[in-house]
């Protein structure tokens, strides 16, 4: 498990709550830079629109800065963003760790919290790409990772009891 990379972590946050499950004892590092990588990868609808002039009015095309600083300080400004809904994601994912009587610390629900928003936080980027703006999709999206978490804590095996 140590040297999963990034994209096989991409792939099973994608389709297996199972083996994401066993993301919980990755190291914070790993997860960190995990959050990095799918943060890069939801603002390519972003570039590319922004390159090929797709986005005319947009809030980067207005700004005074060159387009590489624009999407550097876009691009820090939505992980900080990702960051604060992870670690809150975290502290939903003690409760559901308890309610299932699972054996989870915090900074285990938090590395489970960054890959249940894969698949929310990919789909936004996918729609945006596609010029379709939900007028609530930040609230989809908090609720379809509040649920795959709840999913992925329910795929952790409980601790075998000593005889």
């Amino acid at each position: 498990m140590k040297n999963i990379t990034l994209f096989k972590q991409l792939l099973y946050s994608i389709y297996s709550p199972k083996r994401t499950s066993a993301f919980r004892i990755l190291s914070i590092g790993k997860s960190i830079t995990y959050l990095f990588f799918l943060m890069l990868i939801s603002l390519l609808p972003t570039l590319f629109g922004e390159v090929l002039g797709t986005y005319e009015g947009d809030v980067l095309s207005s700004l005074p800065l060159p387009l590489p600083i624009s999407l550097t300080i876009l691009y820090f400004f939505a992980t900080g963003i990702k960051f604060v809904e992870i670690t809150l994601l975290g502290g939903i994912g003690i409760l559901f760790a308890k309610l299932q009587s699972k054996p989870l610390n915090y900074k285990q629900t938090w590395n489970l919290s960054v890959y249940a928003t894969t698949v929310p936080t990919l789909t936004l980027a996918i729609l945006e790409g596609l010029g379709i703006q939900l007028p609530i999709g930040a609230m989809l999206a908090w609720i379809g990772s509040t649920l795959y978490l709840f999913f992925i804590i329910k795929k952790v095996p409980r601790p075998k009891e000593r005889k």
